[in-house]
């Protein structure tokens, strides 16, 4: 049918718009509707092919969407055109462009005349069309995208024939209206869909971490171990748990034991997370600190599951991380106070400050038996100050440091000696020991392991320990822990750091320290030696002191004494008969010797301010 006989066929026009909103409502897709229009418009307006420009990024491009029967090579060629923005010149003279500005249809009669637009003559040749009619798709004067038609053969349309044309198109631009407001309706009704379907997960996950969060609460107020806590976290999840310290060293690991590809897991994460905790942080493993503001207790590790539960198991993993550092902080609040009261009850024992029925009724609670044998030992650390420096630790890093090291002396003897009863004071630590068979070979080995693990965890710090008499009744702990603290400042006055000395093992030293009139000893050494000390304060030929330490030290042997001092021995014999001027003493006489010995002895145990002066 001619297009002059068409222009009235309302049944043409609402044929074309009924099956281009069943195109776009049926295929959901624009494309092949947009071929369809295509299809229909050239049929209709008798175009040999034609084509859909729409635009792109807010009509800065426009770029073909759908075409029918185009020529070979021509989309690509039209693409080249609108490769520049719409609002560009060398476009703007275009029938599409003057289309979509002007709302209107532009009729381009004869491509190949002399005023024709320059690319439109020049792909007129090459695709052997004629003639081209753009016509926009406008619907409530918004244009939608514009509809061109190319003719083989000149072509000019009456003012009908172009009223039916946009009438068409315009009602095809309807429909594409219509169905894209119908998609866009669909759309946004499955967006809530999945919005709504989101909540409905967020709610679920923050339900079922409200659980988990109860439930691993109410274990730590149960009373609940870290073990405890990893085991109802497994049970929670359905998956393997494990815990491990700040050093990556496993504390626990969940029921039953995971498979060995788990476990293996495990052990690789654990062991990045000290050395690169980035790298630490894989799909296969989630990992939650724990921690108490700053400090870094250990970590929580869970096999990861599926992607939908990841969100909850991360909680679940925080949550976890949480109730353990809250158990931590209520170990340490009841371990501060249990410390507490223990010391108190040491200091009350030691020194005698309650009836011995009621300080019996108190050792019960720390499983300490009043009546059975023990001794009180008294540790202290030799150089902390040096450490510290070493270390360049602050005073309160210095302090929570020197503690953890008396820590770790403490558990490893309490370790090694069940029983003992200990308690730390400043920078020392006071225990009492069982005497139990073997009591001093199993407190000697317990002192050198604490004394190996010192070594690694705080390299370069020593500590002496000093070991009182055996209490067998609590009237005796006094005694006992005043031998132990005068052992220790024995080993302190003698420069004998990292070791350890009982009172059974002072001997002829024992003496001496518990002399109650110090005074009078040095009255004693000051008979024998002090003029000696003062000839060397004042006289030229000094270091006789130094010599007679020296030579006491080798066992009277000149020829070892000479070695150590660096001198003849000729040098040393002579410094010895003028020692034995001095102090008229016959170092010969075995009376003597033991005069000048203990005079010696009592300098060192009485200070070092009053010390004769080292061979160095």
């Amino acid at each position: 049918m001619p297009l002059a006989d068409r222009t009235a066929d309302a049944d043409d026009r609402l044929s074309i718009f009924r099956e281009v909103l069943d195109s776009l409502l049926e295929n959901r897709q624009l494309e092949p509707t947009l071929e369809y229009i295509c299809q229909s418009l050239s049929e209709f307006a008798g175009f040999d092919f034609s084509g859909i420009l729409m635009p792109e990024d807010g009509w800065h491009r426009l770029s073909l969407a759908a075409s029918h029967a185009f020529p070979p090579g021509y989309i690509a060629r039209l693409n080249e055109v609108f490769v520049v923005p719409f609002t560009d010149e060398t476009v703007a003279g275009s029938p599409t462009s003057r289309a979509i500005t002007g709302k209107r249809t532009v009729v381009m009669t004869d491509a190949l005349a002399v005023d024709a637009y320059p690319p439109s003559k020049m792909m007129a040749r090459e695709f052997g069309y004629r003639s081209v009619t753009s016509v926009p798709l406008v619907v409530q004067d918004e244009v939608l995208g514009v509809f061109n038609g190319y003719s083989a053969t000149r072509r000019s349309f009456t003012a009908a024939e172009l009223n039916a044309i946009e009438t068409v198109a315009g009602e095809a631009a309807l429909a594409l209206r219509i169905g894209n407001l119908v998609k866009e309706k669909e759309e946004r009704i499955a967006a809530l869909a999945a919005s709504n379907a989101a909540l409905h997960r967020h709610r679920t996950v923050l339900e079922r971490a409200h659980e988990i969060h109860l439930r691993l609460t109410h274990a730590v107020i149960a009373g609940a171990d870290f073990n405890a806590v990893a085991q109802t976290l497994a049970g929670l999840i359905g998956r393997s748990v494990a815990v491990a310290d700040q050093d990556g060293a496993f504390i626990c690991i969940s029921d039953p034991q995971p498979p060995d590809d788990v476990r293996a897991l495990f052990d690789n994460v654990a062991e990045l997370l000290v050395s690169d905790s980035s790298a630490a942080q894989t799909d296969a493993v989630i990992v939650g600190e724990i921690r108490i503001s700053s400090e870094l207790l250990g970590y929580v590790l869970v096999e990861s599951g599926s992607l939908e539960s990841r969100d909850l198991d991360v909680r679940a993993v925080e949550h976890a991380a949480t109730v353990l550092a809250l158990e931590t902080v209520k170990e340490r609040a009841a371990r501060a106070t249990e410390e507490r009261l223990r010391s108190d009850f040491l200091i009350d024992l030691l020194r005698g400050r309650e009836p011995p029925g009621r300080l019996a009724e108190r050792a019960r609670h720390y499983g300490l038996r009043l009546d059975e044998d023990h001794r009180v030992v008294v540790i202290g650390i030799d150089n902390w100050p040096e450490f510290e420096r070493k270390e360049h630790l602050s005073e309160p890093a210095g302090r929570e440091r020197r503690a953890k090291v008396l820590r770790l002396i403490e558990t490893t003897i309490t370790e090694r000696l069940p029983g003992t009863v200990a308690s730390q004071a400043g920078d020392k630590l006071t225990a009492a020991v069982t005497c139990q068979p073997d009591a001093r070979d199993k407190l000697a080995k317990a002192i050198a392991e604490a004394r190996r693990r010192v070594a690694r965890s705080a390299q370069g710090v020593t500590f002496s320990a000093g070991i009182g008499s055996i209490a067998s009744s609590a009237e005796e702990y006094a005694v006992s822990h005043q031998a132990a603290e005068q052992c220790a400042d024995l080993l302190h006055r003698l420069g004998r750091r990292g070791d350890a000395i009982a009172k059974e093992d002072l001997g002829l030293l024992g003496l001496f320290v518990d002399n109650q009139r110090p005074e009078e000893l040095l009255v004693v050494a000051e008979g024998i030696l002090g003029p000696l000390r003062h000839h060397d304060r004042d006289a030229r030929d000094g270091g006789l002191l130094a010599t007679l330490g020296t030579y006491l030290d080798t066992d009277c042997n000149v020829r070892e004494s000479a070695e150590r001092l660096f001198v003849h021995a000729n040098t040393v014999k002579y410094r010895l008969k003028r020692v034995e001027e001095i102090c008229d003493l016959n170092l010969r006489s075995h009376d003597d010797l033991l005069k000048v010995t203990m005079a010696r002895m009592i300098y060192k145990l009485l200070g070092p301010t009053t010390a004769p002066p080292s061979p160095s």
